[in-house]
């Protein structure tokens, strides 16, 4: 009947629940797209939803959703705000000095005030509006010396002033980016998909190649996804189709490989001279130097 609210809860392309949602509107009907995740802990203890549709038929379902979800006020069970970003927001956001920063699959970075969930200012990457994978953003941006480094799919790194959202450089890296950068003196690593290692300074504005995994790889496979890590100037990097781990020099790009065996993770955590590795086995690999 007119004003029924239809929902897809099957993880659709967030462009699709865009197109149907503006088709249904049309007939007089309402759509919610819903993505789900969590697994079995989500069954356990509540999954994370992530709704997409009017505001309207979303005041309706907020109480069913907030009653199955994972709770966000760990006090309280309540949520504290929501703001409505015009793409899916796969990485994580970035918090810094009361501001939450993030990037959204429609190519846009957003500032938003911690306390209260307002939006600050925006900043849109150029070119398309980010109808393909290879438009979006994935990685978890860093900041360093006041500016937001946001890696992204189209092979480039966008920096962004975090006082005013304006621009601070545009880095071509030439391959897309999916994991997330480190910080180390200052200088902003990332790694590509294709196994290149820059080194990014927005300041100088400087692009420097560390590493290229393929040149030494024989059979010239190796892949970056998995995000980076680092302990002081040693920045640890897993290539994935090769399963293995390295600890990269970050001035000199300088690379040794760690005997860990076949892996598919990435470093969880780095405490004094130990790096962490989780497989997709119930294993934990313990490396030492």
């Amino acid at each position: 009947e007119k004003g029924d609210i239809i929902i897809d809860g099957g993880n659709s392309l967030w462009t699709d629940t865009v197109r149907r949602e503006a088709a249904i509107s049309a007939r007089g009907l309402r759509f919610i797209g819903s993505g789900v995740s969590g697994g079995e802990e989500g069954a356990r203890f509540g999954p994370s939803l992530m709704p997409g549709g009017d505001l309207e038929s979303w005041k309706e379902l907020e109480p069913v959703w907030t009653a199955i979800a994972a709770k966000v006020d760990a006090a309280t069970g309540k949520e504290k705000w929501a703001f409505d970003a015009k793409g899916a927001v796969v990485s994580t956001p970035v918090v810094a000095d009361g501001v939450v920063y993030i990037t959204s699959f429609d190519r846009r970075i957003y500032a938003v005030d911690e306390a209260t969930g307002s939006l600050k200012w925006q900043f849109p990457a150029s070119g398309t509006n980010g109808s393909f994978p290879r438009e979006w953003f994935f990685a978890t941006p860093v900041i360093s010396n006041g500016v937001l480094y946001a890696p992204c799919m189209d092979g480039k790194v966008y920096a962004v002033n975090i006082k005013d959202g304006t621009s601070a450089g545009l880095f071509d890296v030439g391959d897309a980016v999916s994991s997330s950068p480190v910080v180390v003196a200052g200088k902003v690593i990332v790694a590509t998909q294709e196994a290149k290692v820059y080194s990014l300074d927005a300041a100088a504005g400087t692009k420097t190649l560390l590493l290229d995994f393929r040149l030494s790889d024989k059979q010239g496979s190796a892949t970056v996804n998995s995000q980076l890590s680092a302990q002081g100037n040693t920045v640890f990097i897993h290539t994935l189709l090769e399963d293995k781990m390295y600890a990269m020099d970050a001035a000199t790009g300088a690379a040794k490989s760690l005997s860990l065996g076949a892996i598919t993770g990435t470093p969880t955590s780095i405490v004094a001279t130990t790096v962490v590795v989780t497989s997709v086995v119930p294993t934990t690999i313990t490396v030492t130097k």
